[in-house]
């Protein structure tokens, strides 16, 4: 049906899942509805124009707004990636500062990347990168934030892994119905503790349950 047809698809699907959230849970989460503005504003334009320019610039405009949001948090003495993550992730923070930088060139490689592609490619071809091509650049600089994050990750003792566990997995329940755990280096790690840590997932409300070697 065309790139038009998709978009008004798009942006219509994306304001249903937000009345959804908001009418099942009375909450929105920060980073969907950040994504959600995204859509609906570009793709608003894209339908509104009937030009499908300001849906392929929208990976490099926002790729540029978090890139940009990462690296002016630093220079001002923050860590916007560390307050966003620290529920999930604990690390020094020299491994914060690493990871801040990777992630800033990360999403500068995307916006370049989308650019070159929008620009050299058939709109079909440009589809194609976007849902293929943008996702491989991700799960490769995430494999690359991997080491960081072992390197630097702050060491907890079981019963502080089993709160946090808890916490996370009840505050993604809370927020949506649907919530997937996996466990970091799980196949490597002690088996009685990883038990303990899938039961206690799945009474804070895991519905999907990840054994993960993680970087094997």
């Amino acid at each position: 049906y065309g790139i038009m047809a998709g978009t008004t698809v798009l942006v219509v699907s994306t304001l249903i899942s937000l009345a959804l959230s908001w009418y099942l849970y009375k909450n929105i989460p920060m980073m969907a509805a950040a994504g959600c503005v995204a859509v609906v504003f570009f793709g608003g334009l894209t339908i509104f124009f009937d030009d499908d320019f300001f849906i392929k610039i929208k990976p490099t405009i926002v790729s540029i707004i978090i890139a940009g949001v990462l690296a002016v948090g630093k220079i001002l003495g923050k860590n916007p990636l560390a307050s966003v993550m620290k529920s999930a992730v604990s690390l020094q923070m020299e491994g914060w500062n690493k990871l801040t930088w990777l992630w800033i060139f990360m999403f500068i490689i995307m916006a370049i990347a989308n650019e070159i592609a929008w620009r050299n490619l058939t709109t079909d071809e440009w589809v194609s990168f976007k849902a293929f091509g943008i996702p491989v650049l991700s799960l490769c600089f995430g494999l690359l934030s991997l080491p960081i994050m072992q390197k630097y990750q702050i060491k907890k003792d079981e019963q502080q892994v089993l709160e946090a566990i808890k916490d996370t997995v009840s505050l993604a329940r809370n927020l949506c119905a649907d919530v997937e755990w996996s466990g970091m280096d799980a196949t490597r790690s002690d088996h009685s503790f990883l038990f303990q840590a899938i039961e206690t997932a799945i009474k804070a409300g895991a519905t999907t349950v990840n054994i993960p070697d993680t970087v094997g």
